[in-house]
């Protein structure tokens, strides 16, 4: 296939597997409705400097990303579509930057190509693409930072004119701070723990601090406006930031989310897949390469952006399967060089083979697991009440299994990748309508909550628990919910001077008998639960279906 027609190939890959279906499943609780209610509230009370969710304060996160989403739905609209439409974006995105630096590294002309393919056809960068996060943005961003770096200490070791140098890292500098302007100051440790091993594994530890200052200047450059701002209008920002969401996180162990150190050892072969089980085969490609100068600098710079940045995310007491996403884009490349190798190795050939039996083998297990489940489990409500959808899903495994197997019988490298990449097709496009329904029920709250919308009027106290209290502020679009019980990284915000909507049991009987009549009460049924004997009789109750996991109480 041509290089052109290969890249109208992925395209319309990328189209149908991340943008065609992207709307199609209600908003999930809590980040994808936080990420639609901040910026909605940032469009309607004007405020572009101080995020703010449910009109309190909310430090957890710089302001690009925000205004990124802002962009998204002024232009978009309110809708799902719009909240998620930036982390698909960033996606092909990343995809395209893959493409574009493997141009320029000297590599085979279908390399870039295959390893944007590789990229968007690994499960964590779909499942990612299609969350409203701030990490698929923030993969984008580092990866920009890291190419253009990379770059410009190309050009600096081939001696070529001063202006071409300034210009990349220049470059790498400004998307260095538009990554610390998304999720802070790990945007300046990734490249740092991708360069500084690269430096001295190529003996080039002199002219690191020389590369850093101009990447260095531009990056403060950038930042330096949003970050005056936001401290002269919040001046506890910088303090709740960086000890809260960076040192807390990182060394406390009670961090948020907190993990074992091996946690990314397993979460990161399944982000990978399809091509987890074929790195061996990609390994033995890149060792069996012949050739130095660039390529091989290529390889070892994507060696450690890929080896030391993950050992930093394991190191942090706080983890998510999502925080590993800017270590894919330099997997993706060495999985391209090592797999587009010609090798007439017939162990090489069957350590293909290999990896691609563990992927079958591995699918059929959950296959069967999920048959099993549906009619011989003893809670069936974890899967399906419709049995198409079971079938639906049956299908995508089996397709999954037929190429997969039909790669395994061909020799040429690039239609290998190709049937490789093209195996979990129809599971990337139906998978919207694959979800249970139980996962639907309590996870996207958006069809019951609008259900009840006509009770709920713009004088209606709303009170509610922290998970639900982003999605009735999205659905109803309100910015004064109660929060009752735990708030939890709603708290900071919410107990501030001004707002004070973080209330406890006693509050909210106090708070319903002096709105008679006009208190709606929304939260999970085990909050309800063990509220029960603080709160008054004399309410319309609705619940959920099918587990009836959430309540909506009228008093």
């Amino acid at each position: 296939m041509t290089r052109k027609n290969t890249a109208v190939f992925i395209f319309f890959f990328y189209l149908l597997c991340y943008i065609m279906l992207l709307g199609a499943r209600d908003l999930a609780i809590p980040d994808e409705t936080r990420y639609g209610e901040i910026p909605r509230e940032m469009l309607r009370g004007g405020d572009w400097i101080s995020p703010r969710l449910n009109g309190a304060r909310y430090f957890e996160k710089p302001i690009l990303g925000y205004w990124l989403h802002a962009v998204s739905i002024g232009v978009l609209g309110e809708n799902n579509f719009a909240v998620r439409f930036p982390s698909a974006l960033a996606a092909g995105l990343t995809a395209l930057t893959l493409y574009l630096f493997m141009r320029r590294t000297g590599t085979r002309p279908n390399d870039g190509a295959m390893a944007a393919l590789i990229y968007l056809s690994s499960f964590g960068v779909f499942i990612i693409g299609h969350i409203a996060v701030l990490d698929s943005a923030f993969s984008f961003f580092t990866t920009l930072s890291c190419v253009f770096f990379f770059l410009g200490t190309e050009v600096e070791a081939e001696n070529r004119p001063i202006g071409q140098k300034t210009l990349l890292w220049g470059a790498a500098g400004f998307f260095c701070a538009c990554a610390f302007l998304t999720k802070g100051f790990l945007a300046a440790a990734i490249p740092a723990a991708a360069f500084v091993p690269y430096f001295l594994w190529t003996r080039q530890g002199r002219r690191l601090p020389r590369a850093c200052l101009l990447p260095l200047f531009v990056a403060v450059l950038v930042v330096f406006p949003w970050g005056l701002s936001i401290h002269m209008k919040e001046p506890d920002f910088w303090r709740f930031f960086f000890w809260n969401e960076h040192v807390k996180r990182f060394f406390a162990e009670n961090a948020q989310h907190a993990r074992s150190f091996w946690f990314f050892f397993v979460i990161g072969p399944l982000m990978a897949l399809p091509w987890s089980f074929l790195a061996p085969s990609a390994f033995m490609g890149i060792l069996s390469s012949h050739g130095g100068g660039r390529r091989e600098r290529t390889i070892k710079f994507c060696v450690c952006w890929l080896v030391f940045p993950f050992l930093l995310f394991s190191a942090s007491h706080g983890k998510l399967p999502t925080y590993i996403l800017p270590c894919l884009p330099p997997f993706a490349v060495l999985m391209a060089l090592g797999l587009m190798e010609p090798s007439a190795s017939s162990l090489r050939g069957k350590v293909f083979q290999w990896g691609l039996y563990l992927n079958i083998a591995l699918f059929s297990v959950v296959a069967l697991a999920l048959f099993y489940l549906q009619f011989f489990g003893k809670n069936r409500t974890l899967l399906y009440f419709h049995a198409y959808q079971l079938i639906m899903l049956l299908n995508c495994i089996v397709f999954f299994v037929l190429v997969s197997m039909n790669a395994g019988r061909l020799h040429d490298p690039e239609t290998r990748i190709w049937r490789v990449a093209l195996a979990p097709l129809l599971l990337f496009v139906t998978v919207h309508f694959l979800v249970p329904d139980l996962t639907v029920e309590i996870t996207m709250p958006g069809k019951f909550i609008k259900r009840h919308a006509a009770e709920i009027t713009e004088r209606t106290v709303i009170v509610a628990d922290e998970d639900m209290a982003g999605a009735v502020c999205w659905y109803l679009k309100r910015n004064d919910v109660y929060v009752v019980g735990g708030a939890g990284e709603l708290t900071y915000g919410l107990s501030c001077e001004g707002v004070k909507r973080h209330i406890g049991p006693e509050d909210a009987a106090r708070l319903i008998r002096s709105n008679p009549g006009n208190v709606v009460l929304i939260a999970r049924a085990k909050l309800v639960e063990q509220l029960e004997e603080w709160l008054p009789l004399g309410f319309a109750e609705h619940r959920s279906n099918p587990s009836e996991n959430l309540v909506l109480r009228k008093y």
